[in-house]
């Protein structure tokens, strides 16, 4: 069974947030880990050996990317409110990452 990856604009948009403290490693694993798992229950994906071996998985994938256009980027206590809170992946990068 294949997964939706990560769209690049996730990175991308990462680079859009302004002011707050630099993102750290755990900020930018914590941004896939939540795509992730949003992408996973909206394909009825709900077995947690299955999520957390995709999460890894997309750490994995995304990891060089993800570091280099995330790490350091400014991010705010909304902001990561905002994705700790969303529903759908959708929702998440249409309301957290624009």
């Amino acid at each position: 069974m294949k997964f939706p990856l990560l769209p690049c604009s996730v990175c991308l948009s990462l680079s859009l947030l302004g002011c707050g403290r630099p993102a750290t490693v755990q900020d930018c694993e914590q941004i896939v880990a939540r795509i992730t798992e949003l992408e996973l229950k909206h394909a009825s994906v709900t077995d947690p050996a299955v999520v957390a071996e995709e999460v890894n998985k997309n750490k994995q994938l995304f990891h060089d990317r993800a570091m280099a256009q995330c790490v350091g980027r400014r991010v705010t206590k909304s902001f990561l409110h905002c994705i700790d809170s969303a529903q759908t992946a959708d929702q998440l990068l249409g309301e957290c990452l624009e």
